[in-house]
């Protein structure tokens, strides 16, 4: 007949809730590992376009980009989320001060030409 007794009925459910905890932990494993991964490519970019920063500076923040995508490289299942949020919180406050600075700097010494930028007139 197509009905389940209550003894299986009852462990469908605890499987279920088991590998409902085992599911969120795995999501949230994957989504930090994505967000760390994320931000190494925003990181990388960042430094590459940044305009004021030395050839040195850029290379060091590059280097320790890489440095945590070759740990994403070879993480795994067992790697906790908690460990890829602390990797992207190392190198976001290694970046950072670096970035900024290129921010400031480029700031300080304007490259563009007003000349070179377009004149807007609203028209009736």
């Amino acid at each position: 007949t197509g009905r389940l007794s209550n003894g299986v009925f009852e462990r469908m459910v605890a499987e279920a809730e088991r590998f409902k905890t085992q599911d969120e932990e795995q999501r949230a494993r994957i989504e930090a590992k994505n967000a760390c991964e994320n931000q190494c490519f925003a990181i990388k970019k960042a430094a590459q376009e940044a305009n004021g920063l030395s050839e040195d500076a850029k290379q060091s923040v590059i280097s320790k980009v890489e440095e945590t995508l070759a740990f994403l490289e070879q993480s795994d299942a067992s790697t906790p989320a908690s460990e890829y949020e602390s990797r992207g919180k190392q190198l976001q406050d290694f970046a950072s001060p670096i970035l900024a600075s290129a921010q400031q700097s480029g700031k300080a010494s304007p490259t563009s030409n007003p000349a070179e930028n377009p004149t807007v007139e609203e028209v009736d």
